[in-house]
């Protein structure tokens, strides 16, 4: 009996001390992790925004048509979507001190001379891949005729600058948008962002 009962005194300081070291264990394990998380918050706090360009450029293209197929370019942290006749539309959404809308929709350079097209195709890019009220302020702003073109100097580019009004808050910025020939191809480039 007296075995026994030192055999039972035994297991339970074997049990109590490595439950001991198991709880020191996970009072361990939690230390890290906060220490990883309170690192990760520290380089977060840098940036005024999410960055995760990806989750937001996807999820618009993927609310545009879900089904659609796109390369995601990791150093431009852009994605390039081929579109039908040969056209393509390279986007980006997201950011760090800027939380910003761009896009350039590439397409044949006889579209250049064709401003209905072009500014049509820029509303287009707008009111389908932008959002947070880009998608329909820049489709008001070119609709209503806001915008006016900047004499930058160069013939195969034709710059316009929005003007905005009372209902843009002030810390929406629209860089407007702008057409160019590149080669074999008309670009379409149309930009803005929140600050």
């Amino acid at each position: 009996m007296r075995h026994i009962l030192s055999l039972i005194l035994i297991l339970l300081l074997v049990s109590c001390s490595s439950e001991k070291v198991s709880k020191e264990q996970q009072e361990q394990t939690i230390t890290a992790k906060k220490s990883t998380i309170n690192k990760h918050i520290e380089v977060s706090n840098d940036c005024i925004f999410d960055t995760s360009t990806f989750k937001f450029t996807s999820e618009a293209i993927h609310k545009f048509n879900p089904k659609i197929k796109f390369h995601w370019n990791e150093n431009e942290k852009h994605a390039i979507l081929p579109l039908e006749d040969g056209d393509s539309l390279i986007l980006h959404i997201g950011g760090c001190n800027h939380f910003s809308y761009w896009a350039k929709y590439r397409t044949d350079y006889s579209k250049f001379n064709d401003s209905i097209y072009l500014l049509n195709k820029a509303k287009w890019i707008a009111e389908n891949f932008f959002d947070n009220g880009f998608d329909k302020n820049y489709v008001r702003f070119i609709t209503d005729k806001k915008y006016y073109q900047e004499d930058n100097g160069r013939p195969l580019m034709k710059s316009y600058s929005i003007q905005t009004d009372k209902s843009i808050q002030e810390n929406e910025i629209y860089e407007g948008f702008y057409f160019m020939r590149d080669g074999e191809r008309t670009e379409i480039w149309i930009h803005g962002y929140v600050n």
